[in-house]
């Protein structure tokens, strides 16, 4: 009768290990026990409390049945596999319910973590006035509710009920999502707007501005493609100067935003976006993927004079004069809308002429 302190030798507490002890009124569980089995404490009724400490990993489901007087089965905080509030053992995560005290009177929330609710949960609970559970939970045991005299419950539609209010829930949760998604895209284009505006101004500065405040929003293939647009724009070096190097952080961030912008798919310059792509690359003297890039171009427009010049170029720089001189014949076949690009043109012509001999 009264306390009982189990020897820290014990590692397992046996199946009605403490049947009928109806004098015990406390046990003292040892960091040592992991198993506590099947009705262990089976009619202790003058039992109202106990403490599980860190060590168990095994509750079994009977072990409090008969315990009329339990109000509190309390878990060590840093126990792995078992919670409890306010008296209610739980699985670690709170999402199962697994045993209501016998001796808890009064009325009882569920948490809304709760999922579902164990078998004989609250078997015998009879001095449970009433019970409120929460929409979150779908599924509830056999017998959860056996013998609970001041209940009634009507355990399928009460499921019926929580998921067609779950429905409901959800639903409304996707609307409310689908319209602020609708209301950052709407933001974000006005900056992405703006953006093109001062780009179209030779802002350069505002405009990566105002591309920065539309990605913050809501990144999209366009709004990464205005921003690669932006960065490139800043880009100011003399094209006929040799180029040693000093823009490769820039064009490797055009680069990147391209590469962002082709993920997202569906951009409405998808010509212009490989092209830009296309240049970063040879800039950074990937070649292959450079060619790769104008050879999109080309699948898109077959009449881009640029593309056929820069593979040229590509080609060249890996000293394929051959295939150059093929790529600088088509672009001069095809025509030159640019002055400077068409005096580029008949320059690498002949620079591959001379190489050729």
């Amino acid at each position: 009768s009264g306390d009982y302190t189990i020897p820290t030798s014990v590692t397992e507490i046996g199946k009605y290990a403490f049947y009928s002890c109806s004098s015990l009124k406390s046990v003292n569980i040892p960091n040592s026990v992991t198993s506590i089995g099947g009705s262990t404490f089976y009619k202790c009724s003058s039992l109202t409390s106990i403490n599980i400490p860190n060590s168990v990993t095994e509750i079994d489901k009977s072990a409090f049945d008969g315990c009329h007087s339990l109000k509190s089965i309390n878990i060590a905080e840093y126990n792995r596999y078992y919670s409890s509030d306010n008296g209610v053992l739980f699985n670690k995560n709170k999402t199962v319910l697994i045993c209501y005290p016998q001796g808890k009177s009064g009325d009882y929330t569920i948490p809304n973590s709760v999922t579902s609710i164990g078998k004989e949960a609250f078997a015998y609970c009879n001095s449970l006035a009433s019970i409120n559970i929460p929409n979150s939970v779908t599924s509830i045991g056999e017998d959860a509710f056996m013998g609970c005299s001041l209940l009634n419950i009507d355990i399928k539609s009460l499921l019926a009920e929580n998921k067609q209010k779950e429905e409901v829930a959800q639903k409304a949760k996707i609307e409310a999502a689908e319209a602020e998604k609708a209301q950052k895209a709407i933001d974000a284009k006005k900056y992405e707007d703006l953006a093109w505006k001062y780009y179209r101004m030779k802002e350069m500065n505002e405009a990566d501005k105002q591309a920065d405040l539309a990605l913050a929003i809501h990144g999209t293939a366009d709004m990464y493609f205005i921003k690669a647009r932006v960065i490139h724009g800043k880009i100011n070096w003399p094209r006929k100067e040799t180029y040693n190097g000093e823009y490769n952080t820039e064009f490797r961030n055009v680069l990147s935003y391209c590469n962002k912008a082709l993920s997202e798919g569906n951009c409405s310059e998808m010509e212009f976006l490989y092209f830009m792509r296309g240049y970063a690359n040879n800039m950074l003297r990937y070649y292959e993927d450079g060619r790769s890039d104008f050879h999109a171009v080309l699948r898109l427009n077959p009449n881009n004079e640029l593309a056929n010049y820069n593979i040229g170029v590509a080609y060249y720089n890996q000293e394929n004069y051959n295939m150059a001189l093929t790529y600088f014949k088509a672009a001069r076949e095809i025509g030159f809308s640019n002055k400077d690009d068409e005096s580029d043109n008949f320059d690498m012509i002949k620079k591959c002429g001379e190489k050729l001999k």
